[in-house]
């Protein structure tokens, strides 16, 4: 009984707790150690007799189960102290919310005192990328891509780029092909431009990102020495492309029509509907309610 009563304690405290932690802003500095936060598993109301030690796992659990009864406050408190506790996804995300911050500030400056600064934002997504978060990773190689924050370093762009996209990231795999495309960062290779636009291409749970690189494939087909079968597989690639509502592949689309036969557009829209299909079949459907 009296345990019961211990946990129930903690239950009613965290909250407090959470909220009494200091702000994490100006400047920026290696995460300080936290004191032990006990874990809890909402969903059912129940407290474990066992509590986790660190909010990191609060923080993993609470996404899964959702976080009941904390205001918006206390878990964006939860969500600084998991990413200082050195949780990757908590570090990404709020690395996220810091760089929202700065370019709203851009826009609306803010206040004396509570400025967010772009350093806090690169310290936190690159400790997330240094333990290997493809989002981070991505973000991180924007930075080094533009020059925002940081030198210009396309190679060191290119090297975080690929080790997201070598993780599956959509926008990473597009962003590789567009450099091996042109040269940018990497040797130019139109031959691993093509591998990559087509992993991108599958990723349809970004419809973005597919359609994009869908459309940028048939642009290099396009531009590929000879007729024959290079124009027909770029009219198929645009017409992937334009059936998603990219406006620029349906122009592409009629300009390729007046180069080939109609045998050949035939076989190019029965490949386009094929390989739609294929996707179709090998894509998990959602699960009915």
């Amino acid at each position: 009984m009296e345990r019961r009563l211990a946990a129930l304690l903690l239950v009613a405290i965290l909250p407090i707790a959470l909220l009494s932690a200091p702000a994490y802003g100006g400047g920026w500095a290696w995460p300080r150690p936290l004191p032990a936060t006990p874990s809890l598993l909402i969903a059912d109301e129940k407290v474990p007799e066992e509590p986790e030690e660190d909010v990191k796992h609060f923080f993993k659990s609470s996404t899964i189960y959702g976080l009941k009864g904390l205001t918006p406050e206390q878990k964006t408190a939860l969500l600084r102290l998991a990413a200082e506790q050195g949780d990757p996804g908590a570090q990404f995300r709020w690395a996220e919310r810091l760089y929202g911050r700065v370019k709203a500030q851009r826009l609306l400056p803010a206040t004396e005192g509570s400025e967010t600064s772009l350093g806090e934002v690169l310290f936190w997504y690159q400790n997330a990328a240094n333990q290997g978060h493809p989002g981070a990773q991505r973000r991180f190689a924007d930075f080094h891509s533009a020059g925002e924050g940081l030198e210009r370093n396309p190679k060191e762009a290119a090297r975080l780029y690929r080790l997201a996209a070598d993780q599956g990231d959509a926008q990473s795999e597009l962003r590789m092909g567009t450099l091996l495309e042109e040269g940018i960062g990497v040797p130019k290779k139109p031959e691993e431009a093509i591998v990559w636009y087509r992993r991108a291409a599958k990723q349809v749970a970004f419809p973005d990102v597919a359609k994009e690189a869908r459309y940028r494939l048939g642009k290099i087909y396009a531009k590929a020495q000879g007729r024959g079968s290079h124009l027909t597989d770029a009219y198929m690639w645009f017409d992937v492309a334009a059936k998603e509502g990219h406006k620029d592949a349906d122009v592409a689309r009629l300009k390729i029509e007046k180069q080939l036969s109609l045998a050949e557009i035939v076989k190019a829209k029965r490949q386009a509907r094929e390989w739609i299909e294929a996707l179709a079949r090998k894509t998990p459907k959602a699960k009915e309610k």
